[in-house]
């Protein structure tokens, strides 16, 4: 099961399973780039103006040269899902139907640890028991109808753009989905966010019984998409999960709705057409 998508508007059966990476962090293109502008800043009052501007775009062209290398290893875009291209409606549990005070970040990251919701988005646990779980392991104020309430409408829609995004990069390259999800909100964003079909690869971790970060999940990725780790540039709005990817050895990119997005994979050149990119 390669995880390809038949036809739009049928739920795709998933496959199982801001730093650029997969150079050094001191060979990053961001990294070279100030490492360069920094010694024209110190060099600049010292020197002529015609030496000045000689350095200045040598610098500018030592800057592309690296974003083209870095571009050409590409062949797939893999994209997370919420927070990625489809926005979230806040936090997915809301201060006040807790018992006991937690800042924001802390109830981010029990969400991304809590047992209930790696059981339920593995594909383990019904809907149902899994807001009974989720309310017993977060004491919250409210019960299991209210709560599921809320979740079937955490997801606001796609960000602006997202669509046309996916439009300009497919006759280029490969394109994935490996997303953190669920039952409930997997149908709405292949159906009613009109997703399906604009994917090769559908890696949903409800279907596949895995998930980020876990390596095992990185690695039956890769092995399903048919390229090496290097070519995949992976756009994730989580830091575990982007340094989770670059540990299996992807470019990987955290990026916070489509517009950023579109940013990320601008920066690596990878929105020119294949000729241009290729060029040297």
């Amino acid at each position: 099961d390669s995880g390809r998508e038949p036809a739009r508007k049928s739920h795709p059966r998933a496959c199982h399973s801001g730093e650029i990476c997969g150079l050094a962090p001191e060979r990053s293109v961001v990294s070279v780039y100030f490492q360069l502008i920094q010694g024209y800043g110190i060099f600049r009052s010292t020197m002529p103006i015609v030496v000045i501007l000689i350095l200045r775009n040598f610098a500018l062209s030592a800057v592309n040269d690296i974003m083209e290398i870095e571009s050409k290893k590409v062949s797939t875009l893999l994209f997370d899902l919420g927070g990625v291209l489809v926005e979230l409606d806040g936090p997915p549990i809301r201060p006040e139907w807790r018992a006991r005070d937690r800042l924001h970040e802390d109830a981010w990251l029990h969400w991304m640890s809590s047992h209930a919701v790696r059981q339920f988005e593995s594909g383990k646990i019904s809907p149902d028991v899994f807001a009974s779980q989720l309310i017993d392991e977060f004491d919250l104020l409210i019960n299991e109808e209210e709560f599921m309430r809320h979740f079937l409408c955490w997801l606001s829609g796609l960000y602006e753009g997202a669509h046309a995004l996916l439009n300009e990069v497919r006759p280029h390259y490969q394109l994935g989905v490996f997303s953190n999800t669920n039952e409930c909100h997997w149908p709405r964003m292949m159906d009613d966010m009109q997703l399906a079909g604009c994917f090769d690869h559908y890696f949903a971790s409800f279907n596949i019984g895995l998930m980020k970060p876990d390596k095992s999940a990185f690695e039956y990725v890769i092995q399903q998409m048919g390229v090496s780790a290097q070519e995949i540039l992976f756009l994730d709005d989580t830091a575990k999960n982007i340094e989770a990817a670059q540990a299996c050895g992807m470019q990987a990119v955290q990026v916070k709705g489509a517009r950023n997005a579109r940013k990320a994979i601008e920066s690596l050149g990878l929105l020119s057409k294949p000729a241009e990119r290729q060029a040297v």
